[in-house]
């Protein structure tokens, strides 16, 4: 072979090995987490800072980034390599325990492998995740990019969901309870289904739910709830495909509700009057949005909504005076939602230890509507009034402030009058004095106006004014203030229970110039001390809250302590 072909020869063997070395992409480790170090990832040490860790890790892109490998890392209910929770109970728990499937969680996340990928997307996704009751807590980190491909490590830990529904609440001086079966997590596939018997004042019953909120690993939902009571029935349906994401670009869903039972009416605790009420409910809509867009989501939702209300009065029972009217409303409606992306994460807000996901950005919607006995209503014509605003503000860095206002009902054109318009404007001041310790104060004031004979406003035990029976006050207009010392306390019950406690005033007024629940005993106040628990072993929608609330000002029934016992989502 000549020069010149052994020369040819070794340039071609240089540019195929060139060629393949440029063609390995150049990988950078996002993480210092390997699989064993994730199985242990304490989610208690830390809280997860929103999108800006992932904006950090992804570093500034052209938005060319694809997921790759996609690892799930499950974390068991206990941690049996901590001394504390290395025994024979929680080893048997973790055995007998169905962990989330794989899958389950695969199909909440927002991006899938080869497809494109965000900060946003880890960010939300993460959020997600968080959001479902049978996970105690969620991290979506990106571990390496390679070329333009990010490796993503999902971590979660499963929280204990089959439970007895052995429930006992307590409110203003009412009593219910319950008996049953629940499980948000059947078998680890996401689907929650809850059985069982309850009663209080107003009636008892049996029921049944199932929810399936991924059908099939898709983002519909389907859920049919059902109740057979000793005064009536409920038979619901919903079916539907929500704006399950910031970026979600359609909607629609479909629901019916059907509701028969007996209903009264009270003052100063006592019921007064009774009725039958039989209401059906039907809504179908469809919306649509064009995404996430410079930090800011628009959806326009389009929809029919059939409203039947008939009543009947009752054998041997006080009928109110005057009795209620049936109504029928049946309305085309558009609406429009606008949502500011502002997510970021802190803990003891509404939760115990937890890590919770606050928006801070402005988010509002309004929906129109035509109510006429052309579209199925009866001969009364309507306008629909539909509107909400809400916002979340860092005052200082330990100091947070929530507030906004909603409306809803009808402009009787027959009238020239309002008609079933209740609005509401709240604010609440958070204040994080320290890791351990935070003040609280709620504001809320509700105006209705021309509300049907059936509807009242109330104010009581049962409505946060925790020193006074249920259904005390009522009227057209009404205000209750809240304040609370919470005290968040290092005691961990057997591992499984955190441990608070609150001291708290509530003051607070229903009225109306010409009832005597509301004038003649004006404002009413109670203080007291509250225990709060929250397990961190099962779901986590739900904050046991015991208070012993005593009054302040006297009135006809009001003893000289009232204790609350309730279950809560938040504290």
């Amino acid at each position: 072979m000549g020069c010149h072909a052994l020369q040819r020869v070794a340039l071609a063997c240089a540019m195929i090995w060139t060629g393949s070395v440029a063609a390995q992409p150049q990988c950078r480790n996002l993480s210092e987490h390997d699989l064993e170090s994730l199985g242990r990832l304490t989610f208690e040490d830390g809280v997860s800072a929103g999108r800006k860790p992932h904006e950090l890790a992804l570093g500034a892109t052209d938005g060319s980034l694809i997921a790759g490998e996609i690892r799930i890392v499950q974390q068991p209910i206990f941690n049996t390599d901590l001394p504390d929770e290395d025994t024979w109970l929680f080893r048997r728990a973790n055995q007998l325990h169905v962990d989330t499937r794989e899958q389950v969680i695969r199909d909440l996340l927002l991006f899938k492998p080869g497809e494109a990928l965000t900060a946003e997307q880890l960010a939300e996704s993460e959020r997600l995740l968080r959001d479902r009751p049978y996970l105690y807590d969620a991290r979506v980190l990106p571990r390496r990019v390679c070329g333009d491909a990010v490796d993503v490590d999902v971590v979660t830990r499963d929280v204990w969901t089959l439970l007895p529904r052995l429930s006992f609440d307590r409110a203003g001086g009412d009593n219910s309870y319950g008996i049953g079966l629940s499980d948000p997590n059947v078998f680890g596939t996401g689907k929650n289904v809850s059985m069982g018997y309850t009663k209080d004042r107003d009636r008892s019953g049996v029921d049944f739910l199932y929810e399936d909120p991924n059908v099939r690993g898709s983002r519909a939902s389907f859920a049919v709830f059902l109740e057979d009571n000793d005064d009536g029935s409920r038979q619901l349906l919903d079916v539907r495909r929500p704006f399950y994401s910031l970026d979600a670009r359609y909607a629609w869903g479909l629901r019916l509700d059907n509701v028969d039972r007996e209903e009264g009416l009270f003052l100063l605790g006592s019921e007064v009057s009774k009725f039958r009420h039989e209401t059906v409910f039907s809504e179908s809509s469809a919306g649509w949005s064009r995404g996430l867009q410079g930090g800011r989501v628009g959806r326009w939702k389009v929809g029919y909504t059939y409203e039947d209300h008939t009543f009947e009065p009752l054998p041997g029972v006080v009928a109110p005076d005057p009795f209620p009217v049936d109504r029928r409303y049946a309305y085309p409606w558009i609406g429009y939602e606008s949502i500011k992306e502002r997510f970021e994460t802190t803990r003891n807000f509404d939760r115990f230890h937890r890590t919770e996901d606050l928006n801070f950005g402005k988010r509002w919607a309004a929906r129109l509507g035509w109510s006429d006995e052309v579209f199925g209503a009866d001969d009364v014509s309507r306008l629909v009034l539909r509107g909400g605003y809400t916002n979340v503000n860092h005052v200082r860095e330990t100091h947070l402030f929530r507030y906004g206002f909603n409306l809803n009902g009808f402009w009787n054109f027959d009238r020239d009058e309002e008609e079933n318009l209740v609005a509401n404007a709240f604010a609440r001041y958070n204040h994080a004095r320290s890791a351990s310790r935070a003040f609280s104060a709620s504001l809320g004031v509700t105006y209705v106006r021309n509300l049907p004979v059936d509807r009242q406003l109330l104010l009581g035990g049962d409505t946060g004014l925790r020193g006074y029976p249920s259904r005390y006050q009522q009227g057209d207009k009404r205000f209750l203030l809240t304040l609370e010392e919470r005290f968040f306390t290092d005691i961990y019950l057997f591992r499984l229970v955190r441990v608070g406690y609150v001291f708290f005033a509530d003051v607070g007024r229903a009225w109306e110039s010409d009832t005597p629940g509301g004038d003649e005993f004006g404002v009413l106040a109670n203080v007291g001390i509250g225990l709060r628990l929250e397990s961190m072993r099962t779901r986590r929608d739900r904050i046991l809250h015991l208070d012993l609330g005593i009054p302040l000002v006297d009135g006809p029934d009001v003893g000289s302590v009232e204790i609350t016992l309730r279950i809560k989502q938040r504290l």
